[in-house]
């Protein structure tokens, strides 16, 4: 596209070489209008530089505006996933937790089930099992230390 300096100025060279038809090329004005013409070509040749320029200026500046979308996206989910990730060992730790808590728990119950139907004598006075009766032999001795 166009502008009306890039217009006027391509008109303005034209005109001049129109007017370069008419006149005797051994004439002063002759080589005046040849020169003012070439320095018009010239100031159209560096506009022409110049909108280069500028349409590869924008191109890098829109290939770093989507790169640094680029980087903000790839943040933006590794965020995410760090996010996703200490949940999930949040997760597992409460889980293996409980798992522990729940098998102390088991475990005590048990044996506390174990040393109180063992204690409970029958009418001579013994224990009523033989794994009873080491069980309430270990627990004791454990509480004596």
């Amino acid at each position: 596209m166009k502008t009306e300096y890039e217009t006027a100025l391509n008109e303005e060279i034209i005109n001049r070489v129109e007017e370069l038809k008419g006149l005797d090329y051994n004439k002063d004005d002759a080589k005046e209008i040849v020169n003012s013409t070439v320095k018009l070509m010239d100031k159209s040749i560096e506009l022409e530089k110049l909108k280069i320029e500028s349409a590869k200026v924008k191109n890098e500046e829109k290939r770093l505006a989507i790169e640094e979308e680029d980087k903000i996206a790839r943040r933006n989910t590794d965020f995410e996933l760090k996010q996703k990730e200490i949940k999930s060992n949040q997760r597992s730790q409460l889980i293996s937790t409980l798992t522990t808590v729940g098998v102390g728990l088991l475990g005590i119950t048990a044996s506390v089930w174990g040393v109180k139907y063992t204690t409970e004598f029958e009418k001579d006075d013994s224990y009523s099992t033989t794994a009873g009766k080491s069980c309430a032999r270990d627990i004791l001795r454990f509480i004596k230390k």
